[in-house]
């Protein structure tokens, strides 16, 4: 059996090592492409006679990562700098992306034939925001008042998309008390004009205008169309990307009020930011074939995955380090004289559960002075909802080599004894309480989950029940967890579970002490039952004015987990004898804290503090 396994995915011999074939879509293999499109050349993957000596490629839920590649001997048509690759798995396109590293002509007989190459998603690395000439930047030639207001001519008519409203700011002006953001009233051909009580004459040509993208200011503009403004006006000229907006789907709107100033970082900065404005809930890609879409992140399931099956192993890590559940946004400004950098708060949340759990843990972000409150709040919910609580990782160092959608999967693992949750009592839904009880959630005590179950009850709850009602199949029940806190000391308390009623099989309770939750391990090893239908408690001469808080209610059996994750990298390999891909679950690979630090280090570097005058 096991060597029927290791030989069921069988390999056509073929003699041939590389071809051309613009039409055959369906099998493994790479294709190699002049930057312009003009296939050079293909090499399959699924023969046994492979040119490939090895192959690793990474692909993570923001696209194409890198490749590297070792081949036996050069195909017949050439691998140089900048060479289109473009790899289907399946059927499927699963990289795009460029060789930037290569043997040179010339070089000895022993070098290895050894490619390196990244996805096309790299380029954006690459590739600053800066505002267009004659669209969104001019030169001054001279600035005039005009009561109130200033008249600013510049080097060249105002492009037909500016209009009245639009943010604009002065750069180097001869007085620098000209610097600063303006919001257009009126244009007149080649001039501006703006609201500018204390502005001052300048007679010669000095200085820039830096007019803001509309979509950058307009406090109700969808966070989509910022990125359709980025994708049409700054990526045409970028190899290998497709500068449409097919792909990308209308996004709700996030305000930001006073507006964003992207301008001097780069396009993959800019990503991040979006990302984040969408708090994390949307899949922001470069494609295989260097398109941009833009999706919501579905939680329906792709596919469910057995541990263990086809030699897939998971091993799973929990991370309590990056728990973040204070989030204080404070907007910097450009630094004194004195050389302090003053500071402004934008935004503060907490998620108060998360803090009662875990304790306070804080993560301050900095953000460059012109960010309104309305950004500064999205940044913190972002934050919140990644960091607030710990993130499972899952992975699979030998999972099935195939094409792996980036999503969400479930998966089995394999038999063992297990804990699993039967309620995290964070709810009054499915219990029924008798009158002498009265019940609520309680925020204040509680060990997991987001509260804790609170009963409180006198001397004519002797006798009474609660229960609550379920359906869980058991095989090889071992022990029954639950947390329990009271304000009185005693035996006055039996918790059950059984088949058809909870009172089958009973087991007395005894509360020890009043400071903290006590967990509660009841041994079931020799309980004859196979599914759970109900589990409740029973009160036995209780005091007046007594309180008890429930927590987590768990048992230990022998099953499988079936755990709910993100796909988020594969890292595909291959060699003639063996191929495989390696698996990354639910991590976070989102990470807004870089990109606001080239942010603010682009404030920092400005000559002119960003403000309203």
């Amino acid at each position: 059996m096991f060597a029927s396994k290791i030989y069921s995915e069988s390999s056509p011999f073929q003699t041939w090592e590389d071809f051309i074939d613009e039409n055959n879509g369906g099998d493994d293999r790479l294709d190699f492409r002049t930057v312009s499109g003009t296939l050079l050349g293909s090499i399959p993957l699924g023969i046994q006679n492979t040119k490939f000596r090895t192959l690793e490629f990474d692909v993570d839920e923001f696209g194409s990562k890198s490749i590297k590649f070792e081949l036996n001997s050069l195909p017949s048509f050439p691998l140089e700098r900048f060479t289109v690759i473009r790899i289907r798995v399946d059927g499927i396109d699963t990289f795009g992306g460029y060789v930037f590293k290569y043997p040179r002509q010339g070089s000895s007989r022993n070098q290895k034939l050894e490619f390196q190459g990244l996805g096309f998603r790299e380029r954006l690395k690459k590739v600053t925001i800066r505002p267009t000439i004659d669209k969104h930047f001019y030169r001054i030639q001279s600035i005039t008042k005009a009561g109130l207001n200033v008249e600013i001519k510049l080097n060249t008519d105002l492009h037909p998309t500016i209009n009245p409203g639009n943010v604009f700011y002065i750069k180097n002006a001869l007085n620098s008390r000209n610097n600063g953001k303006y919001t257009v009233v009126s244009i007149m051909g080649d001039t501006l004009i703006a609201l500018r009580p204390d502005g001052f004459e300048q007679e010669i040509a000095q200085g820039t205008v830096t007019i803001l993208p509309n979509q950058w200011t307009n406090p109700t503009t969808p966070v989509s169309d910022i990125l359709k403004q980025i994708v049409l006006e700054y990526l045409p000229q970028v190899k290998g990307i497709i500068a449409s907006t097919g792909g990308i789907t209308t996004s709700s709107s996030v305000p930001i009020g006073g507006g964003i100033d992207l301008e001097g970082i780069t396009i993959e900065k800019a990503f991040e930011f979006i990302r984040n404005m969408l708090g994390g809930q949307w899949n922001l890609v470069v494609e295989p074939d260097g398109r941009i879409t833009l999706n919501p992140k579905s939680s329906a399931i792709i596919e469910k995955i057995f541990s263990s099956y086809d030699g897939q192993i998971f091993d799973f890590d929990e991370n309590l380090d990056n728990i973040v559940n204070i989030v204080e946004v404070n907007r910097k400004k450009e630094k004194s004289e004195d050389g302090t950098t003053p500071m402004t708060l934008g935004a503060l949340k907490s998620n108060p559960t998360s803090v009662a759990k875990y304790g306070p843990m804080e993560g301050p972000i900095d953000v460059p002075a012109y960010f309104t409150d309305e950004v500064c709040e999205a940044l913190a919910t972002a934050e919140i909802n990644a960091k607030s609580e710990p993130k499972e990782e899952g992975s699979a160092k030998k999972g099935k080599w195939k094409y792996w959608k980036i999503g969400t999967y479930s998966i089995v693992t394999e038999e063992g004894y297990y804990k699993e949750i039967l309620n995290e009592m964070d709810s009054l839904d499915g219990f029924v309480f008798p009158a002498e009880v009265a019940a609520s959630i309680s925020t204040a005590i509680f060990i997991t989950g987001a509260g804790s179950l609170k009963l409180s009850f006198g001397n004519s709850a002797h006798e009474k029940e609660v229960k609550y009602s379920l359906d869980k199949r058991v095989s090889g029940l071992k022990t029954i967890y639950l947390y329990i806190y009271g304000n009185k000391l005693g035996s006055y308390l039996r918790f059950g579970i059984g088949k058809d009623s909870f009172k089958e099989y009973l087991f007395p309770i005894t509360i020890n002490q009043t400071s903290n939750p006590e967990l509660i391990a009841i041994p079931v090893a020799n309980l004859p039952i196979d599914r759970i239908k109900e589990f409740g408690f029973i009160f036995d001469i209780p005091q007046n004015g007594t309180e008890v808080y429930i927590d987590e209610v768990a048992i230990e059996s022998y099953t499988s987990l079936h755990k709910t994750q993100p796909l988020k990298l594969v890292k595909y390999k291959y060699t003639p004898y063996n191929k495989f891909c390696e698996l990354t679950f639910g991590v976070n690979s989102s990470k807004q804290e870089n990109w606001l630090a080239a942010l603010n280090a682009k404030i920092e570097s400005q000559s002119m503090a960003m403000k309203d005058r």
